[in-house]
C-alpha cells in the first residue's frame, strides 16, 4: 500500500504538471479548447486540495460496483489478463474449449465463468463502455503475443500457465468469494 509521503508526493507532482499547462502558451491564446480545458483543470487542482484536506470529491469517489473487491482495478486487470491467456494458448494451437478449461483451473473457476469473462471481454472490445484503456490492453495483449509467437520469441503454452497459475493465486487474494463467476 501507497505510504502517506508517496500519495503526497504523487498529488505534489500532478499538481505541477496542472500549473505549468495552465501557465503555458496553450492559455495565452483564448480558443474553444483552452476556454473548455481551463475549468477542468480548475477543478482538479480544486479536487486535489480537497483530498489533502481529507475529503472525496464526487469526481474521484470509486463507483459502487468498486467496493466489491480489495483492489476492483486489479482485479479487472486480472480477469483481463485471464482472457489474454486463453487466446494466447489458442494462437499456440490448443482447441478453445482446451484453453478455457486451462485458464480456469488455474484461476480455480469455473469454465463458464471463464467464458463469460471472455464474452465481456470480446463485447466491450467492440462497442465502448467508457473504458477505452482496458479494450486496447486487450487487443493489445493478443496482437503482440501473436506477432512474437510468430517469430519464435513468445512464451511457450508451460509459461502461459505457470503466469496464468500466478494471476489466478493473486485474484484468489484480492477476492476470496470470487463476486462474479466462483465455483459453486
Amino acid at each position: 500500500m501507497a505510504t502517506e509521503k508517496a500519495i503526497a508526493s504523487a498529488r505534489q507532482q500532478l499538481r505541477e504538471q496542472v500549473l505549468t499547462l495552465l501557465s503555458s502558451a496553450f492559455f495565452d491564446r483564448p480558443s474553444k479548447l483552452a476556454q473548455a480545458v481551463h475549468p477542468i483543470l480548475g477543478a482538479l487542482l480544486d479536487g486535489l486540495d480537497d483530498l489533502d484536506d481529507g475529503e472525496v470529491p464526487l469526481a474521484f469517489r470509486p463507483s459502487k460496483k468498486a467496493h466489491k473487491s480489495v483492489k476492483p482495478a486489479e482485479v479487472a486487470r486480472l480477469r483481463l489478463r485471464a482472457v489474454s491467456y486463453v487466446s494466447a494458448l489458442k494462437v499456440r494451437g490448443m482447441p478453445l474449449p482446451e484453453a478455457i478449461a486451462t485458464v480456469a483451473v488455474c484461476f480455480q473457476l469455473s469454465e463458464d465463468a471463464v467464458t463469460k469473462w471472455r464474452r465481456d471481454a470480446l463485447k466491450s472490445a467492440r462497442t465502448t463502455d467508457g473504458r477505452p484503456g482496458r479494450q486496447v490492453d486487450l487487443a493489445s495483449l493478443v496482437s503482440i503475443d501473436k506477432f512474437y509467437h510468430r517469430v519464435g520469441h513468445g512464451p511457450s503454452k508451460e509459461q502461459i500457465i505457470a503466469k496464468a497459475r500466478k494471476d489466478g493465486e493473486r485474484l484468489k487474494v484480492l477476492q476470496p468469494n470470487y463476486a462474479k463467476g466462483s465455483k459453486k
